[in-house]
């Protein structure tokens, strides 16, 4: 999948952390950082991490060209965002699978019919556990909404996995601050 320009518009200290986690073996790559308007989410979480934030994030959405592409959503926070007083979010990126307006998406049925979703496309890091980000999973369930405006939307997914085995469930809502469509 293509995303669209300034996907993720990563600060250089993301991209520092990025290139730290892919060469421990894991991780995704970007292209260099772009300025982006600024986004806002409400993110609850509960399992391995406790606690919320409520927060303006660098978040883009990415619109697909083509009826049934992927509904790209990627979140990420220069400076961090405190959760608790043990975890600092980093990064997240969601998609929802084979596009068609705004809708509630369910995640299971999805991979139930066969949608697979790569490291890439579900991706939840925090900077204590750079080394053990948290992905999407065969037991992993929930929704991800996008509201008529396509500009923002709410998301309850349950069952990140680390490698480690611990799991993260996340819930809230979040408003795109870039949108671009062809993503």
């Amino acid at each position: 999948m293509r995303r669209g320009p300034g996907h993720g518009g990563r600060a250089a200290a993301l991209l520092a952390l990025s290139v730290l986690v892919a060469g421990c073996g894991g991780g995704r790559t970007h292209p260099p950082p772009t300025p982006n308007s600024p986004g806002h989410a409400r993110l609850r979480f509960s399992g391995a991490v406790t606690g919320a934030f409520d927060a303006d994030l660098q978040i883009g959405c990415f619109t697909p060209t083509k009826k049934g592409d992927r509904f790209v959503v990627s979140m990420d926070s220069a400076k961090g965002a405190r959760v608790g007083p043990n975890r600092t979010f980093v990064s997240m990126d969601v998609v929802t699978p084979d596009y068609d307006g705004a809708k509630t998406y369910d995640m299971r049925k999805a991979a139930r019919a066969g949608e697979h979703f790569t490291a890439d496309e579900f991706f939840l890091l925090f900077q204590e556990e750079l080394r053990s980000p948290y992905g999407w999973t065969a037991s992993s369930s929930g929704t991800i909404t996008v509201d008529r405006s396509q500009t923002s939307g709410r998301l309850a997914l349950r069952g990140w996995r680390n490698a480690s085995g611990q799991t993260v469930d996340v819930s809230g809502d979040f408003r795109c601050g870039t949108q671009q469509g062809g993503g």
